[in-house]
């Protein structure tokens, strides 16, 4: 099985580097290249078996990166006046003697390596001796496979111009010795009989010294004529020699250069030239669109389109209310069974009074604690003043000064919650807005920032307020105004543009504005969740798709400003839903126009997300279940999104996941299917969550992307009254037991509030 060229690689390379460098594959390129401008090394899709090969080309592209100049070897390529393979074989020697000088422990590596290679053939054929080889050939494998290979050389001249080769440290000295090695080797083909002294040629790359000038190189990429990993030199640390030289020489360097070129053969080295071919052959190209890399970096949204703030929210729900009771919209069945939605105001404040006792138990073990933590961080210095009560005992007693105690700033803590606004939320919406207004009271109590955000594509997108003499692309035009995402060339782009992020609650609210919109929260909710009660009206707050993924790309724009605006510290995502979204992003936005993003990339290992504040790269086939399971591709998306914004922001992330085929308190075998796997491959798996949604309401699994997740199902969301019962007959411990128990009842059923607050605490 061929080794993965991310993971550990990729980080090798950005360790090597000492940046944070982009590392891409590339199943086009033969060569590797380093872009420069963009700090971005392209690397092959080598597909190899042996870890050492595998480092040491890393190693050794990541040495071009540092310390070739492409402006440098392209004015060389340009000339025609050195030999490339020769060139090559200098240039190779100075940038790997540079990387194992600076990193001494990949030299093992780089033995090991080129000796798997030297085994399987890759500079010579099977039964070809590399003593018989000619010197430029053999000098090529002394350098490649170190003095210990045992490579022979017959003469006083040809150990100079090795040892001219290991001396090289700039550009100018690679220069040199690639004049040296050419005439050496026209001489030794009896064409050219002018007498050499290896020590002439120094100097005569280019006429001037090195200025030392750092570069950043063109950025070319890979170039036909550029070395393997050609770059530029940022100023890296061991850059020193990375220096810019003129290309103008003398004319009668240019001369001697041009005749040398001229009896010299395209493959002289020849030992290069099967190495290079043979890492072509290794690398994975292919002609299939499904079997190419994607790399894609998330879209920017654009908040002036996507976002409707808490007091637009506020006021068009308020004008939605007028509209339904003066028109009368509310139409109930005649079932007995079904309650009347008018009472609400009675409901919704007996829930807000009985809700007071967990939100005071909340503000109690929050306080409690915080101050723990804050205690377990605290200090004791002394402050030189002496303290007068223990004088006395200065004979005997060192510590006779005044301390005290240092208290370190507690951190700040705010929450962004995100709550799918999805047709499949009715029967349970009710019990999830009280679970969010609960926690929305208990932040604003203890003042935590907060905000809630519901996801909806439902809003101002049906055809139902399309006017009758307009046409379908005018109503868009109007409903969905200006684009909600900023695309740029790199990026994903979702295939609708209906999306919008409801504010329903923030910490920025007065209290008759938390008031009243608790109030309509709690009405939408009862009218959703009674199915013997059908309520219609609520116009672009009515449920609609689940489009999560949206939701959490349009996070990466609103946690940075949530964070500056109240300068948290720590800072906690909710995201509560009944389900994978349903929708994805679609295509990659390229110079040509865009390219279809197949779910098969993500299969394939194929389909990378791309951060390029951090440098990270998400591989999509990273983000299944080590079982095998293979989500849709909105799921894999969610978790590569949620990576990407714990590395960026750190975050604590925390999903619920509301499992409305549950039976009770029973988890469902499809659920549990969906987060840990079939039955008869995890059955301890299974046992145990099952255990613990009934011992507790709730089952922690295990999810990519997150801190913590915890499916609930929807029958234990609900208000409990509960009473402690106890009589003259029992002894203590059983109105212990009866105490424990009906507190476990007053507060365990609460799942949603009880978790985040401890989150948050």
């Amino acid at each position: 099985m061929a080794i993965s060229m991310f993971g550990s690689k990729e980080q090798l390379a950005k360790l090597l580097a000492t940046e944070d460098i982009h590392v891409r594959i590339n199943k086009e390129l033969g060569t590797a290249a380093f872009d420069t401008k963009n700090r971005i090394l392209y690397l092959p899709d080598w597909s190899l078996k042996d870890r050492d090969v595998l480092d040491l080309l890393t190693g050794h592209e990541v040495g071009h990166a540092l310390w070739t100049l492409n402006d440098n070897w392209q004015a060389a390529a340009k000339q025609e006046l050195y030999h490339k393979g020769i060139l090559n074989i200098v240039e190779d020697a100075r940038i790997e003697k540079k990387i194992k000088r600076k990193y001494p422990g990949i030299t093992k590596q780089f033995v090991k390596g080129y000796k798997k290679l030297a085994n399987d053939n890759f500079f010579w054929k099977a039964g070809d001796q590399p003593e018989d080889f000619d010197f430029i050939n053999r000098l090529n494998l002394h350098f490649k496979m170190g003095a210990l290979s045992g490579i022979p050389f017959y003469d006083t001249d040809e150990q100079a111009l090795v040892d001219m080769v290991a001396d090289v440290e700039s550009w100018q000295d690679v220069l040199d010795a690639t004049i040296a090695l050419m005439s050496y080797a026209a001489d030794n083909i009896d064409e050219y009989d002018e007498d050499w002294d290896p020590m002439e040629f120094r100097g005569l790359g280019a006429p001037g010294e090195s200025n030392g000038d750092k570069d950043e190189g063109t950025a070319e990429g890979d170039e036909s004529n550029a070395p393997k990993g050609s770059a530029g030199d940022d100023g890296q640390d061991g850059n020193e020699n990375g220096d810019t030289v003129s290309s103008d020489i003398s004319a009668d360097l240019k001369e001697k250069l041009e005749d040398l070129m001229s009896m010299l053969p395209d493959d002289l080295a020849s030992t290069q030239d099967r190495f290079d071919e043979k890492m072509e052959e290794l690398t994975n190209s292919s002609e299939n669109k499904n079997d190419q890399i994607v790399y894609f970096s998330l879209p920017e949204a654009n908040l002036k389109t996507i976002l409707l703030g808490y007091k637009d929210c506020l006021k068009e729900m308020q004008q939605k209310q007028i509209e339904i009771e003066t028109s009368n919209k509310e139409v109930y069945s005649d079932s007995p069974h079904a309650p009347c939605v008018v009472d609400y105001l009675e409901k919704f404040t007996k829930f807000k009074n009985s809700s007071q006792k967990i939100i005071n138990y909340m503000v109690k073990e929050f306080e409690r604690k915080k101050a723990a933590k804050e205690y377990r961080r605290e200090s004791i210095s002394k402050t030189g003043v002496l303290d007068v009560n223990k004088l006395y005992s200065y004979k005997y007693n060192e510590d006779i000064f005044l301390k005290k105690i240092l208290k370190p700033d507690g951190k700040n803590h705010g929450m962004i919650m995100l709550v799918d606004w999805s047709g499949s939320m009715n029967q349970h919406l009710h019990d999830t807005i009280k679970q969010m207004l609960t926690l929305v009271w208990f932040c604003n109590k203890v003042n935590i920032p907060f905000e809630v955000y519901a996801f909806s594509n439902n809003y101002r997108t049906q055809e139902k307020y399309r006017k009758e003499d307009e046409s379908q692309e005018t109503w868009a035009k109007r409903v969905i105004g200006s684009q909600p995402w900023i695309e740029k060339v790199g990026n994903a782009c979702f295939d609708r543009d209906n999306f919008k992020l409801l504010n329903f609650f923030s910490s920025r609210m007065n209290a008759s504005q938390l008031n009243n919109m608790a109030k309509i929260m709690w009405r939408i909710g009862q009218g959703y969740s009674n199915r013997y009660c059908h309520q219609e009206g609520w116009g672009n707050f009515e449920l609609g798709a689940t489009p999560l993924v949206e939701g959490l790309v349009t996070m990466n724009k609103i946690i940075p400003m949530f964070k500056n605006y109240h300068k948290i510290d720590k800072m906690n995502l909710i995201v509560l839903s009944d389900g994978d979204g349903n929708t994805e992003l679609g295509s990659v936005k390229t110079v040509e126009g865009s390219e279809y993003m197949s779910t098969r990339y993500a299969t394939r290992g194929n389909l990378f997300l791309e951060d390029p504040l951090t440098k990270r790269t998400y591989n999509m086939a990273d983000m299944h279940e080590e079982d095998g399971y293979w989500p849709r591709a909105s799921k894999m998306q969610e978790r590569a999104i949620l990576c990407l914004l714990k590395d960026r922001y750190d975050l604590n992330v925390v999903g619920i996941f509301l499992d409305s085929s549950a039976n009770g308190k029973s988890l469902s075998a499809r659920t549990l299917k969906s987060f840990i796997g079939h039955k008869y491959f995890n059955k301890e798996g299974h046992d145990k969550a099952r255990k613990e949604c009934r011992k507790t309401g709730c089952a922690g699994v295990n999810q990519i992307g997150y801190n913590e997740y915890y499916i609930v199902p929807t029958g234990t969301i609900r208000e409990v009254e509960t009473s402690l019962d106890v009589d003259r007959t029992m002894t203590v411990g059983k109105i212990t037991n009866a105490f424990k128990k009906q507190q476990s009842n007053k507060f365990g059923n609460k799942i949603l509030v009880n978790r985040m607050m401890d989150i948050i605490c």
